[in-house]
Formats: C-alpha cells, sequence, structure tokens
C-alpha cells in the first residue's frame, strides 16, 4: 500500500528522488523545447502521401482533439497525484517519453503531411509552441503517447479504458486533421509502453533503496 504524501516526504531517500527526477524533467522539457524550434526549420521530407486521399478530407478537429485529450489527461491526473509513488512512476515516465521525442524528432526530419490543417491547442501555444504553429512536431504523436501513458499506470480498469478512447479518438483526428501521419499516430502508443517500462524498472531499483532507508 502506498504512502500518504506527508509521509513520503518526510522521507529522506523520497524527497530526494522526487526532486531529482523533477529536475530531470525540467531538463528534458527544456531540450525538447529547443528540438521542436530546430526541427521548425530544418528541411525534411514527405512520407504517406495521399493515403487518407478519399477516405476522410481535411477538416479541423482542434476543439475535440484538445477536449478529449485534456479532459482524458486530467482525469488521469486526478487517479494518480494523490499517491507519492504513482506521481513519482509518472514523472519518470514522462520525461522519458518527451525524451524520446526529443530524441525522434532529431534523428527523423519530416515535412507537415499534405493538406495539413495547424493544430490549435492553447496549451502548446503558451509553452512549447511558444505562439507559434509548429507544423513539424511530427513523430511521434505526443497528444496520444501522453494519454496512453496513463493506461498501465492506473489500475482502475474504467479509467484504463476511458484513456484507450480518448487516444483513439485523438489519434484519429489527429490524423484526419493531417497534423500527423498514421505513423506517428501508431508509434506513439510503442513509445509509451516502452517509456512505462523503463519507468517502472527505475521506479523498483528506487524503491529497493527506499526501503533500506526506512
Amino acid at each position: 500500500m502506498e504512502s500518504n504524501w506527508p509521509s513520503a516526504l518526510s522521507n529522506q531517500s523520497f524527497r530526494k528522488k522526487f526532486i531529482i527526477s523533477n529536475l530531470f524533467l525540467i531538463a528534458v522539457l527544456l531540450f525538447f523545447f529547443f528540438i521542436l524550434q530546430y526541427a521548425e526549420h530544418r528541411k525534411g521530407f514527405v512520407i504517406e502521401k495521399g493515403w487518407l486521399t478519399g477516405i476522410i478530407s481535411e477538416r479541423d478537429f482542434s476543439t475535440w482533439i484538445f477536449t478529449c485529450t485534456y479532459v482524458a489527461i486530467i482525469t488521469g491526473l486526478i487517479f494518480c497525484l494523490p499517491k507519492p509513488e504513482t506521481t513519482l512512476l509518472l514523472i519518470r515516465t514522462y520525461l522519458l517519453l518527451q525524451l524520446f521525442r526529443a530524441i525522434t524528432l532529431l534523428l527523423l526530419p519530416l515535412d507537415p503531411p499534405q493538406g495539413i490543417i495547424p493544430l490549435n491547442d492553447p496549451f502548446l501555444h503558451a509553452t512549447f509552441y511558444n505562439g507559434r504553429a509548429n507544423l513539424k512536431d511530427l513523430f511521434f504523436s505526443g497528444h496520444v503517447a501522453t494519454l496512453v501513458m496513463f493506461i498501465p499506470i492506473i489500475p482502475n480498469k474504467w479509467i484504463k479504458i476511458i484513456l484507450s478512447l480518448a487516444a483513439f479518438i485523438a489519434g484519429t483526428l489527429l490524423a484526419a486533421q493531417r497534423v500527423h501521419y498514421i505513423v506517428d499516430v501508431v508509434a506513439a502508443p510503442i513509445f509509451a509502453i516502452i517509456a512505462f517500462l523503463l519507468a517502472k524498472k527505475w521506479s523498483e531499483i528506487s524503491r529497493v533503496e527506499l526501503i533500506s532507508n526506512i
């Protein structure tokens, strides 16, 4: 059974791990921010030319994507944040996920899909996009990966189902709006699960040390 926050923060080992993990997260987010700016001005290539032509025409689903994504994320946070160890696992999973995104963006120069309608995401525009429309934030989908990240962390079956549906809907609409290639959406859950497994291993190693210090 997990400890509560006062108990967890009174433990020096947990407190140190929590602070260090957050510092790592900040460093990774800054790195990701600069990679986004670099990728946006780099020449890339187009893949999946016309794959969705004839299946669904380009439409602006920004409001639906934003609502679906952030309602699901807030739901996931509500279930995670009351639990210190779960929160630490979530932080580590997210920082690894963003590190993967920075690396894949750096290594895979892509131009936007044909017919792209820029995503209107107020949160991204106020943070990572720095008020600009980033059209080359492509492989892999951060929206889908972030939603999938919660699924193995939260034990509640119904919340898992809700998050899975939200990830599917968001991914489908992102592809339909041509904000992402299909491969961006399909690859996102794979990277999310890898990030979770590595973070879980990291936390298991940390837990052994934490128990030894109690």
